[in-house]
């Protein structure tokens, strides 16, 4: 009896010891670097560039972002002033771009998008894309934040045209003006061309694709040696 107990003590053991062993974990896996899963994958990859889907969201931000502000400087141009219905059509814009550009939902699926936070996520920057967040979390008016009050604009007011009250529709409409008003310092448009600043000299120092990025880094690392 003694025998296989001991037995059976030690079967107990030796499973506990397998069950107790910790598994290894795999490395989460950027959604900006496609996954290689077989021969014919890594090919594909190499044939469009290892850092293509990172290139391409900064390729597509740039150009909008561009665009962006040359409409901002257009407006702030003192010596050619737009008439009201240009300047109306201008700062729509504006406001359409900053809502794409830097105030997209946090879902999974717009993580490839091409918004400034996404740009310097997929480039290892995500204290940057932190800040971008933190500038329209800025509370303008009371208790609204600067991004709330960009997107309920340009959502219920010009991208859809939502059912609201009258005095809903005064309230929004009162707080896109506090943001346009040019006589502030803090407007809107001296909120974005200040990211544009910080988003140039990011760009100065670490180069305008992630392709770059690499090989400053490479470069640094080996003293600017090119062997």
């Amino acid at each position: 009896m003694s025998k296989s107990k001991s037995k059976s003590k030690s079967k107990s053991k030796s499973k506990s010891k397998s069950k107790s062993k910790p598994k290894e974990k795999e490395l989460p896996q950027s959604p900006y670097v496609p996954r290689t899963e077989s021969v014919e994958d890594a090919l594909e990859h190499l044939e469009k560039g290892m850092f293509n889907v990172q290139d391409r969201i900064g390729e597509v931000l740039e150009r909008q972002f561009k665009k962006m502000r040359m409409k901002i400087h257009r407006v702030l141009d003192h010596e050619k002033p737009l008439d009201d219905l240009s300047y109306d059509v201008f700062v729509t814009s504006i406001l359409v771009d900053c809502r794409a550009l830097f105030l997209e939902s946090k879902w999974e699926k717009y993580i490839k998008n091409s918004t400034l936070q996404n740009f310097y996520k997929s480039r290892d920057f995500d204290d940057l894309a932190k800040n971008i967040d933190e500038t329209f979390v800025n509370k303008i008016v009371e208790d609204k934040k600067l991004g709330d009050v960009v997107k309920s604009w340009v959502d219920k007011r010009v991208v859809h045209f939502d059912y609201l009250d009258e005095d809903t529709e005064e309230s929004y409409f009162e707080d896109i003006l506090n943001l346009l008003n040019r006589e502030k310092i803090e407007n809107i448009f001296y909120d974005i061309l200040h990211i544009a600043d910080e988003y140039e000299k990011f760009k100065k120092n670490y180069g305008d694709t992630y392709t770059e990025q690499i090989d400053k880094v490479l470069e640094f690392l080996t003293g600017g040696r090119e062997d």
